[in-house]
């Protein structure tokens, strides 16, 4: 990853809380890159890219916000990479989403880069549209879920019960995994 302000942050927070091994080449770097280089959690190169930089890389990030980022997209074009530059579409090979974690719910909203700042709001938008009691819901949906498939391993009618499942109120969701599991038996039954 090469950056030169807080924008790389974030992506380098992400990429660190999926364990992926990280380097990030830039001259100069934020206190914060500066700290997980001294706890061991990255690796930083105070210096200029180089198209060296790229061996053995899977993925490249950039933050430049100049046209060093149209240099890495051109080294990871001959190389074969994907890149994505922040703020940046015309130097991206790869757009990212932007995302919100609440507890098992990932929200991802993007723009094909054409508005990265508005789908950060997209993305904010949709969480403040999530039920307050989400985690409840999804934990009883699943639970309901698990019981329904091991009883019914390799019935086609399944994946149609359980599609349905995912379409009722979460009024209903909200009695409960036995309610709900009460429920699927009862559209196999209808549907058989």
């Amino acid at each position: 990853m090469l950056f030169r302000s807080p924008v790389g942050e974030s992506k380098i927070e992400r990429l660190l809380a999926c364990d992926a091994v990280v380097r990030v080449v830039a001259p100069l770097a934020t206190a914060r890159v500066q700290e997980w280089h001294a706890q061991g959690r990255l690796d930083w190169h105070p210096r200029a890219f180089s198209p060296d930089d790229l061996v053995g890389v899977v993925f490249v990030m950039t933050a430049t916000g100049c046209e060093v980022d149209d240099t890495v997209l051109a080294a990871c074009e001959q190389r074969q990479l994907l890149c994505n530059a922040a703020d940046r579409p015309q130097a991206c090979s790869v757009y990212l989403m932007a995302q919100v974690q609440h507890g098992p719910v990932t929200l991802a909203t993007g723009t094909s880069g054409l508005a990265p700042g508005l789908a950060g709001r997209l993305q904010r938008e949709a969480r403040a549209g999530l039920p307050d009691d989400v985690e409840q819901l999804v934990a009883a949906y699943a639970q309901a879920r698990h019981w329904f498939l091991d009883g019914h391993s390799g019935d086609r009618a399944r994946y149609d019960v359980l599609k349905w499942l995912a379409t009722l109120p979460w009024s209903v969701i909200r009695q409960g995994p036995e309610h709900l599991l009460g429920l699927l038996h009862a559209r196999l039954t209808q549907s058989a």
